[in-house]
């Protein structure tokens, strides 16, 4: 089954991605909690850092913030 996660950052954008139905819950977290990513529409963009992970995975949802 595959997962889901929704990240949200330091100014309240949020977005969904698919995950690996093999990833850990803590793994997840590892790689996108603290982490910066590129957000908003091309031409615009900004990093971003991510300040909350929920995961879903169709019965489950994890939390985890900074």
């Amino acid at each position: 089954m595959l997962k889901s996660a929704k990240l949200t950052t330091t100014t309240g954008y949020t977005w969904k991605t698919s995950i690996s139905a093999t990833a850990s819950y803590e793994s997840t977290i590892e790689y996108f909690l603290g982490k910066y990513f590129a957000v908003g529409i091309y031409p615009i963009e900004n990093l971003e850092k991510v300040v909350k992970v929920e995961i879903f995975d169709g019965k489950t949802m994890v939390v985890s913030e900074l």
